[in-house]
């Protein structure tokens, strides 16, 4: 069985979008405090649906840049073909 590497850039990359992500899904956990007039030790006790939120988000945004590789590469691969005629 092959070994699979991944390389130091890629993992740099992903957990800086995983921080990214995480940031937001605390940005919108204050922002639901403050318009529910919650108590800010939510922040603490909700961290397990925060970090919830910001894994599904990361799946999301997953999805989506899969999706936008999937076009770009039949893009590229459509005007490599055309040129080829």
């Amino acid at each position: 069985m092959k070994d699979l590497t991944i390389k130091a850039e890629t993992l740099k990359r992903e957990g800086i979008i995983l921080l990214i992500l995480f940031g937001v899904a605390v940005l919108v956990n204050v922002y639901a405090i403050i318009t529910l007039d919650g108590s800010f030790i939510e922040l603490f006790t909700q961290l397990g649906w925060t970090v919830f939120i910001a894994v599904v988000l990361y799946v999301l945004s997953g999805i989506v840049r899969g999706i936008v590789h999937g076009i770009r590469y039949l893009v590229k691969k459509r005007s490599a073909g055309a040129t080829g005629n």
